[in-house]
C-alpha cells in the first residue's frame, strides 16, 4: 500500500475533502508497509491526483533504502492507484540495484510489494536491459524484450541487498552470465569468462542470492555459448536450460562473482561443437559436480574428440555414435594441466571409432560402450611436441551379432586388419597397440597375418629344418571360441609387429596365407590355445585340452596339446602325450625320413620304394628344445613308420582326420619302423662342409628298427643309437649304428651297404648277414678324404653302362671323356698327407684311371668301332672298383660274445658262422677286409670246416692270420689235421689277362708238430 504523507503542510491545514484532482509540486511520498513501518520513498517534480484515481507523478525516483544499500527506481512518468500495489510508467522505467546492477524497461506495468522483502514486477515492452552487478563484474546481464522482471530485495544486518531476481519473455533475447570456469567436456583447464545465452522464442531467467543459484531457460532456437573471441564452446537447440551457483561476493577485493557447478540441459536438434569436440543428438545434460565435468548427448547423438598432438602432425579423431545415449566424464584439471583421464559411455546401436589423418585406427560398436581415456606421462627422450600420450580403457557388451572391435587400415572397412566377434570385450589401446579379452559365447575373430606360421610350426613341432624367411607372407588368422578370447596386436601395418592372441573354450584356430594355399593352412583344435608372433617369427604357441588336433599343411598332430615358447635365440616346448604326430607333406616326409631313418639304404629309384605317410606314435610327452646350432627332441613309449600306400593327394585342415584310416590298410606297404620307451633325437650345425648338419637318433629301452626296403633290421634291450652328418665328408661324423644290451642286427642283403660295385668276384657274401653281441654292436660308414659324393655319383653314373653291348664307340669315348674329367676332380681332392686311408684312395685312383685309358684305347684303335667285350666289361670293373674304394670305410665292432651268420646271395657258397669275444673288422667300399682284430676265442664255420683260435688279425699285405689255431674238417674229407699254430689265408687276384681265371683263396697252415692224417678207406 502507498500512503501519501503530503509535504504541503497549509493544504494540509486547510483539509479540502472530497476533491476529485489535485497536483502537487515537489513531492515527497514516503512508502510504508502494511504495519506503517518505513521501507522507502517515491520522489517527483510533480504529483497529479486523476479523475480516475490514479496519481501521476512526474520525474518520479522511487528509492528502497536501508542502513546500507539502496535500490533505485526512475521513470519520467510514474502513475498508481492508492490503496494498490500496482504502478505504471509508460514512458519507461530504469533502475539502480544496490550491488551497483541496473535495468531499464521502454514501458512497463507492474507491482510494488512492501514488507521485510519489498518485491518490484514490471511487464515491460519493447526492448528491456538487466545487469546484476558493476559493469564488467556482473553475474547476470539480461536483455530481452517485452519481459516480465521481477526484483526481490531483503534487508539483513541492516544491509539492503537483492535476494532474487526474475526475468522472462517470449520474444527471444539474450542473457549474459558469468561462469567462474568456462564450461567443456573434455575437463581442460579453463578460466573464467561469460556465457551467452539466446533464443527467438521463451526466456525465463531466476536468480537466487541466498541459495547462490542461478536457472536460465530458453525456447525455440536456443543457444549458449562463450562471449568472446575465443569461442571454445557452443550448444544450439530447440530448448535450453541452465543452472549453476553463484561464486565470489567481491572478498577479497578485485573477484568477481561467477557460477560454478553448472548444470545445462538441452533437447530438439541439439548441436554441441567447441575447441577438440562436435556432437549431435536430441538431449543434452551437462554437469559438473565435485570437480568433474559430465555430459550426456541422447536421442542418436555423435560426439567428436580431437585428439591431435600439439605439432598438428595429422589430425586425431575419436568419433562415436548411439541410438540412445553418450555420456562423457571428465575430472577438471588445475589450470595449465592436462586433465588426467576422461571416461565415456555409450548406449544402443553404439559405433565408436578412432581416425588419424583419414585413415580409420579402430572402430568399437555394440550396445553398451565405455570408454576412459588416460593421460601417460611424456617417455623419457621423446621431445614435447609429439603430445601427450593416452591410454584408453574400453568395455563394450554385444548389440545383435556384429562386430564389437575392428582395426581398419582406411576410411572404410575394406582392408580392415582384424575384426572381433563376441558377447563383450574390455581392454586396453596405447602407444598403437591393442590389448583386449572378449567374452563369450560365439567369439569370432579374423585378423590379418603375415607371418609364415605353417613353416614355424613345423619346424617347431620337428618336422622341418629352421626356415629361412626374408619376407613375409600375406595371411589370414581366424579363431572361433565358446568362453574367451584375449587379443594383442599392433594398429598399423608393420609385417614386423607383434601379434599375441589366446582363446578358451572350444576353440579353433585357422591361418591360412593369401591366397589360399593348402600346404600352408594351419588349424589348432583344443580346450584352450595361444599364438603368438613377431615377424616371420613365432613366440608362442599352446594348446590344450583332450584330443586336441593341430594340423600343418597336410601334416597333423593328436594329442592332449602342446606348449612351444620362444626362448632365445630359438624355441623351446613341450607335447602333452599320449598322441600321434604324421607326415604327409612331401618336405616333411623327406625331413622325417632324413632325421629317423639313419640306417644305410639301398640305391634305389623306383617311386615305390619313396615313402608317401610317415608318423610317431607317443605314450608319453614329447619335450623340444635347441639353441642357434642344435635341435633336440625326447619322446617315451614312441613307435616311428615310414609307408608307402600310393595315397590320393591328402587334404588339409580339420577333415584330414577322416584320411587318417587310409594309413592302416592291409594294402599299404611298411617301409620303416622304429620303437623304444625312449626316444631322443639330436641335430647339431648348420651348413655344409665341417659344420654339416649332424643328426643322432636314440631308441632306449626294447629298442627296434625294421627297414622293409632295405633289408635291415636292428634290435637291442637297452638302445640303439644312429647317427651322422648329412653331408657326409671325411672331416665330418661318420654315419654310424650303435646297439647296447644283446643288440641284434640282421641284414637280408649285405651287398646292398657296398653299392653296385659290389660283385661276387670280389666278395662272397653279399647275402644275409645276422649278427649279435653279448653288449655292445657298432656299425660306422667313414666317409675318405677323396669321397666327396657328388664326385662319386659323377663317376657312377658315367661309368655305370660303359659295359653295354649296344653302345657305339663315339658314346663310349664321350663316357670315358667324361669319366677322366671326374677321376682328375677326385685326384684333386686328395689330402697331402701319406695316411693309410688316402694311400688306397690313391690306388683306386691309379687303376680307375687305368681302365679309363685302355678303354679309350681300344674304342680309337677299333676306329668306329666299339671296344671288345673284355675291354669294356674290364674297364667297367676297374672304373666301379674306384669308386667303390672311395666310397669310404665300413667298421663292424662287437664285444661281449659276438655270433654271426653270413650267407652268399647265389646260395651255392655255404653260410659262414663266427663266433668271438671281440670283434672289430673294416670293410672298404668293395667290401673287402681291409682290417680286423677278433679276440678272446675265434670261432669260424663254414658248412663242416671249423676254424678256432684265439685272436684273428690282418697284416699290412691283406693277409688273414689266426693264432692257437685248429682246424676241424668234415668227416667225410677223412683228412684231420693237428699240432697247427697258426693259420693265414690271403686272395689271389683274377688274371686280368684270362678272363677265364676265377680269383682263388690260399690257405696257409703252419704249426709245430704239424700231423695231416689222411683215412683211405681204413688206411691211414
Amino acid at each position: 500500500m502507498l500512503l501519501l504523507v503530503l509535504v504541503a503542510a497549509p493544504l494540509a491545514a486547510q483539509g479540502l475533502p472530497g476533491l476529485q484532482q489535485f497536483e502537487v509540486q515537489d513531492v515527497r511520498l514516503v512508502l510504508l508497509d502494511a504495519d506503517g513501518n518505513r521501507r522507502g520513498t517515491l520522489e517527483g517534480s510533480h504529483a497529479r491526483k486523476q479523475r480516475d484515481g490514479k496519481v501521476s507523478i512526474t520525474a518520479a525516483v522511487l528509492t528502497l533504502a536501508a542502513a546500507e544499500g539502496r535500490l533505485v527506481a526512475r521513470a519520467p512518468g510514474f502513475v498508481y492507484r492508492p490503496d494498490s500495489e500496482a504502478f505504471e510508467c509508460p514512458q519507461g522505467l530504469s533502475g539502480e540495484l544496490p550491488d551497483g546492477g541496473a535495468f531499464s524497461l521502454e514501458s512497463a506495468t507492474g507491482t510494488i510489494r512492501l514488507g521485510p522483502e519489498p518485491v518490484l514486477k514490471a511487464a515491460g515492452t519493447g526492448k528491456a536491459d538487466f545487469r546484476s552487478g558493476e559493469a564488467g563484474r556482473a553475474l547476470i546481464r539480461a536483455e530481452v524484450p517485452d519481459p516480465e522482471l521481477e526484483l526481490r530485495a531483503r534487508v539483513t544486518g541492516g544491509r539492503l541487498e537483492i535476494a532474487g531476481v526474475v526475468i522472462s519473455g517470449r520474444r527471444g533475447g539474450e542473457v549474459f552470465l558469468r561462469s567462474a570456469a568456462l564450461p567443456s567436456p573434455r575437463g581442460r583447464p579453463t578460466a573464467a569468462g561469460t556465457l551467452a545465452l539466446g533464443c527467438f522464442g521463451d526466456v525465463n531467467l531466476r536468480y537466487e542470492r541466498e541459495a547462490g543459484r542461478c536457472e536460465v531457460s530458453l525456447l525455440r532456437r536456443a543457444r549458449i555459448a562463450v562471449d568472446g573471441a575465443e569461442r571454445d564452446f557452443e550448444v544450439t537447440a530447440n530448448r535450453i536450460r541452465l543452472r549453476g551457483r553463484s561464486a565470489g561476493t567481491g572478498e577479497p577485493e578485485g573477484t568477481a562473482p561467477g557460477l560454478e557447478e553448472l548444470e545445462l540441459d538441452a533437447d530438439g536438434a541439439v548441436n554441441l561443437r567447441g575447441d577438440g569436440f562436435e556432437g549431435f543428438g536430441n538431449e543434452l545434460a551437462y554437469r559438473e559436480p565435485q570437480m568433474r565435468r559430465e555430459l550426456t548427448l541422447g536421442g542418436n547423438p555423435s560426439l567428436d574428440l580431437d585428439q591431435t598432438p600439439h605439432d598438428g602432425a595429422g589430425r586425431v579423431l575419436v568419433r562415436m555414435k548411439s541410438r540412445r545415449s553418450i555420456r562423457l566424464v571428465a575430472p577438471l584439471a588445475p589450470p595449465g594441466v592436462e586433465p588426467e583421464s576422461a571416461s565415456l559411455t555409450l548406449s544402443d546401436g553404439v559405433q565408436l571409432w578412432r581416425e588419424s589423418a583419414g585413415r580409420v585406427e579402430w572402430r568399437i560398436s555394440g550396445r553398451v560402450v565405455e570408454l576412459e581415456f588416460v593421460a601417460l606421462a611424456q617417455p623419457p627422450g621423446l621431445p614435447g611436441a609429439q603430445g601427450p600420450q593416452r591410454r584408453e580403457y574400453f568395455r563394450v557388451e554385444r548389440e545383435g551379432y556384429a562386430a564389437l572391435l575392428r582395426v581398419a587400415e582406411g576410411a572404410s572397412e575394406q582392408g580392415q586388419r582384424a575384426a572381433v566377434f563376441g558377447a563383450r570385450a574390455w581392454g586396453t589401446i596405447e602407444r598403437g597397440r591393442l590389448d583386449a579379452e572378449i567374452g563369450g559365447p560365439d567369439i569370432l575373430a579374423t585378423l590379418q597375418s603375415d607371418q609364415r606360421l605353417a613353416d614355424e610350426m613345423r619346424y617347431a613341432l620337428g618336422l622341418r629344418a629352421r626356415p629361412d624367411h626374408a619376407q613375409t607372407r600375406p595371411g589370414l588368422l581366424v579363431v572361433r571360441a565358446a568362453a574367451s578370447l584375449r587379443l594383442a596386436l599392433a594398429l598399423g601395418r608393420d609385417p614386423g609387429a607383434p601379434l599375441d592372441v589366446s582363446a578358451r573354450g572350444a576353440v579353433e584356430l585357422e591361418h591360412s596365407p593369401l591366397p589360399r594355399d593348402d600346404r600352408d593352412l594351419v588349424t589348432f583344435t583344443g580346450d584352450f590355445a595361444a599364438l603368438g608372433m613377431a615377424g616371420p617369427r613365432v613366440t608362442l604357441a599352446r594348446l590344450d585340452g583332450r584330443d586336441c588336433l593341430a594340423t600343418l599343411g597336410y601334416d597333423l598332430l593328436l594329442s592332449n596339446g602342446f606348449h612351444i615358447r620362444a626362448d632365445a635365440p630359438d624355441l623351446q616346448g613341450t607335447i602333452a602325450g599320449p598322441g600321434r604326430l604324421v607326415a604327409r607333406d612331401v618336405d616333411s616326409i623327406g625331413y622325417f625320413r632324413r632325421v629317423l631313418a639313419r640306417l644305410p639304404r639301398r640305391q634305389i629309384t623306383a617311386p615305390e620304394h619313396e615313402p608317401d605317410a610317415g608318423w610317431m606314435n607317443f605314450a608319453g610327452d614329447v619335450n623340444l628344445s635347441g639353441d642357434r646350432n642344435s635341435r633336440g627332441l625326447t619322446a617315451r613309449g614312441v613307435e616311428l613308420r615310414l609307408v608307402h600306400g600310393e595315397f590320393e593327394r591328402p587334404r588339409a585342415g580339420r577333415v584330414a582326420l577322416r584320411d587318417l584310416g587310409e594309413l592302416e590298410d592291409s594294402d599299404v606297404r611298411g617301409l620303416y619302423f622304429a620303437r623304444g620307451d625312449r626316444l631322443l633325437i639330436l641335430s647339431t650345425g648348420h651348413g655344409t662342409g665341417p659344420q654339416a648338419v649332424v643328426n643322432l637318433m636314440r631308441l632306449e629301452g626294447n629298442a627296434l628298427v625294421r627297414a622293409a626296403q632295405d633289408g635291415i633290421e636292428a634290435a637291442a634291450e637297452e638302445c640303439i643309437e644312429a647317427g651322422g652328418a648329412d653331408d657326409q665328408r671325411a672331416a665330418g661324423n661318420p654315419l654310424s649304428l650303435v646297439l647296447l644290451g644283446k643288440p641284434l642286427l640282421v641284414m637280408d642283403d649285405a651287398g646292398a651297404l657296398f653299392g653296385p660295385a659290389l660283385s661276387s668276384d670280389t666278395f662272397a657274401y653279399d647275402g644275409a648277414w645276422r649278427v649279435t653281441a653279448g653288449q655292445r654292436l657298432e656299425v660306422t660308414f667313414r666317409p675318405l678324404a677323396a669321397g666327396d659324393p657328388a664326385a662319386i655319383a659323377a663317376i657312377s653314373a658315367d661309368l655305370r653302362h660303359v659295359s653295354r653291348s649296344d653302345e657305339s664307340a663315339p658314346w663310349l669315348l664321350h663316357r670315358a671323356h667324361r669319366a677322366r674329367a671326374a677321376l682328375q676332380a677326385m685326384a684333386d681332392l686328395l689330402p697331402p698327407a701319406r695316411a693309410a686311408e688316402s694311400d688306397q684312395v690313391r690306388e683306386a685312383l691309379a687303376a680307375a684311371v687305368v681302365a679309363e685309358l685302355a678303354l679309350r684305347q681300344a674304342v680309337t684303335r677299333e676306329t668306329g668301332v666299339a671296344a671288345d667285350a673284355w675291354s669294356r666289361f674290364r674297364a667297367a670293373r676297374n672304373a666301379r672298383r674306384a669308386a667303390a674304394l672311395l666310397s669310404g670305410l665300413i667298421e663292424v665292432a662287437g664285444i661281449g660274445g659276438v655270433d654271426g651268420r653270413f650267407t652268399a646271395r647265389d646260395g651255392d657258397s655255404p653260410p659262414v658262422d663266427l663266433a668271438v669275444g671281440r670283434l672289430v673288422v673294416t670293410f672298404n667300399g668293395a667290401g673287402e677286409v681291409v682290417d680286423v682284430s677278433a679276440r678272446d676265442g675265434v670261432r669260424l664255420g663254414r658248412a663242416d670246416y671249423v676254424i678256432t683260435g684265439s685272436a684273428l688279425s690282418q697284416a699290412a699285405d691283406g693277409t688273414l692270420r689266426l693264432d692257437s689255431a685248429a682246424i676241424t674238417l668234415p668227416d667225410n674229407t677223412g683228412i684231420t689235421i693237428s699240432g697247427v699254430r697258426e693259420i693265414s689265408l690271403r686272395h689271389r687276384a683274377r688274371d686280368d689277362q684270362n678272363p677265364a681265371a676265377a680269383r682263388s683263396l690260399v690257405t696257409r697252415v703252419t704249426g709245430q708238430g704239424l700231423k695231416v692224417n689222411v683215412n683211405l678207406g681204413g688206411r691211414r
